[in-house]
């Protein structure tokens, strides 16, 4: 017996100015199903038949991804006034993206350059619509960064990795410690200091179960380590010099 075609139907309802979309899948019989051979393969709108990934110059996308995905190193693009459809059906075209290298927190945008008609890539930092730094208010988002700056969220604070091009990190949640110290907590230097735990209190410290007061020398087994409990209940670690080495 010939094998029959598995073919989902595609509904468009085109009502006023409202523009709707629906997938009627029939019952999933395998045995139906086209037999492909290729290397790149997808399984279709129903998740039932396996169709080959598209290759370069070919349609893809559209409605529901009517016309399929493309393979690996290619990406689907729709460009107006190339061709008209309601149903935006792209082409494969290759992905240069995909070999160029970007920085820390960046991605890789793609632009039709319509002088030369070539096509130009750069890299961008992701956009968030972020508080100026320091003046976050809303404690339940905000972030302390190792830098010792607050900012109004995890993402603003990736924002800022991006720009700088390298790892600042998430020091604690909420606003940052206003003591002094906040500016050495992490100064980049051969002793630099840093907080182990913050507990929020304001005149006293939590460590291994042990509360202790603002300025106490904390218990520690490491001679090479010194801790102390400063303002917000910080504890802070600090190297001896030249201990260990």
């Amino acid at each position: 017996r010939a094998a029959m075609m598995y073919v989902p139907i595609l509904l468009l309802y085109l009502s006023a100015l409202v523009f709707s979309v629906s997938i009627d899948c029939p019952p999933c019989l395998p045995d139906s199903c086209i037999p492909v051979y290729c290397r790149h393969v997808y399984t279709d709108q129903c998740g039932c038949c396996p169709y080959c990934a598209r290759n370069e110059t070919d349609p893809c996308g559209g409605t529901i991804n009517y016309w399929g995905s493309c393979k690996p190193g290619l990406k689907c693009v729709y460009r107006l006034g190339r061709v008209f459809n309601e149903e935006r059906m792209g082409f494969c075209e290759t992905d240069s993206c995909s070999a160029h290298s970007c920085g820390y927190r960046q991605y890789c945008t793609e632009t039709h350059n319509k002088v030369t008609g070539g096509r130009e890539l750069s890299c961008k930092c992701p956009f968030y619509n972020c508080t100026a730094t320091g003046n976050a208010t809303r404690s339940n988002e905000t972030v302390c960064g190792n830098d010792g700056i607050t900012y109004s969220s995890k993402n603003c604070l990736w924002k800022e990795e991006c720009k700088r091009g390298s790892v600042i990190g998430i020091r604690h949640n909420g606003n940052c410690t206003s003591f002094a110290d906040d500016q050495s907590i992490i100064d980049g230097g051969a002793y630099k200091r840093i907080i182990v735990t913050v507990t929020h209190k304001p005149d006293k410290c939590m460590y291994r179960d042990k509360i202790y007061l603002i300025g106490e020398s904390i218990d520690n087994q490491d001679p090479c380590i010194i801790l102390n409990c400063v303002r917000n209940g910080a504890v802070l670690a600090t190297p001896v010099p030249g201990c260990g080495g």
